[in-house]
């Protein structure tokens, strides 16, 4: 080998070995200060009463009956916001 690749072994050997130390030898108690919560949680009242449809927001007699069909959105951009990973059927 000649002096040229030993360098660049020698210097890859010390990056390694810097971000072991790095990652593995850090600081382990870093400066984190808890968070004290004064006072009484508050109760919690359901948003919906009554004959709600959870999904509309609108009063109807079937309101705790199952959706058996979706409308996808064509526009991709509006796909994640579609909620289909929340389906319990797809």
């Amino acid at each position: 080998m000649n002096r040229k690749q030993i360098g660049i072994i020698v210097a890859v050997a010390m990056i390694i070995v810097g971000a072991i130390f790095y990652f593995l030898a850090g600081d382990k108690n870093k400066n984190v200060k808890q968070i004290q919560i004064n006072g009484t949680p508050q109760q919690t009242v359901p948003a919906n009463s009554g004959d709600v449809s959870p999904i509309s927001g609108l009063t109807c007699d079937n309101w705790n009956k199952r959706s058996f069909a979706v409308m996808q959105p064509a526009d991709v951009a509006a796909r994640p916001l579609a909620g289909l990973s929340a389906a319990s059927l797809a």
